[in-house]
């Protein structure tokens, strides 16, 4: 299945899931994530405010407000992302896409993240991610992909477990996750 295809299907059944259901394996996720030994010395967690049926990090926000860990949220610059700190009080915008963005907080780069949480479609058993196809995450995160000189901020992917998937293409701009947490898993790939 190509990936427009693999996109739509997966984006369907998302949106198929009952609101509680959804609610309730974003906070099981957020447990997952918590049990990554990257997340417990973060400083710095970027994370996103779920649109279109995205897997919810409410509860995983919350949890980093509670452990005194900073919380940044993705702002569009561009053809690139940059990041704001996210807090309660916190005055958010639509984007162009329509997606919350933090208006109030300086820019920050992605590289003085520790760890960024990120949206997908679809993952495979290795790292690979399929994103909605805009390409922002991989062009914001390329300079991971030369794991010699950087070391941070690790990429984590957040999904249903349904959009588990045996294989997905990589091309060559594509940046591999370290980890993904579903609901009811975590997976953590090496990398050098």
């Amino acid at each position: 299945m190509n990936s427009a295809k693999l996109r739509s299907k997966l984006v369907r059944l998302r949106r198929a899931l009952p609101p509680q259901l959804a609610r309730q394996a974003g906070f099981a996720a957020s447990a997952h994530a918590w049990q990554l030994p990257v997340m417990q010395r973060a400083r710095r967690i970027a994370a996103y405010l779920a649109v279109n049926s995205e897997i919810d990090c409410d509860g995983l926000i919350q949890t980093a407000w509670d452990r005194g860990r900073e919380v940044y949220l993705p702002v569009l610059q561009g053809e690139a992302l940059f990041f704001r700190r996210y807090s309660r009080s916190t005055l958010l915008a639509l984007n162009r896409f329509g997606i919350p963005e933090p208006t109030d907080e300086p820019l920050l780069r992605a590289t003085a993240l520790d760890v960024v949480i990120a949206p997908l479609v679809a993952f495979d058993h290795v790292g690979n991610r399929l994103g909605m196809g805009g390409g922002y995450y991989d062009r914001t995160f390329s300079f991971l992909r030369y794991r010699k000189s950087w070391r941070h901020p690790r990429f984590v992917g957040f999904a249903y477990d349904m959009q588990g998937v045996n294989s997905l293409p990589a091309q060559s701009w594509d940046v591999p996750l370290d980890a993904v947490v579903t609901e009811s898993s975590k997976f953590e790939f090496l990398r050098k």
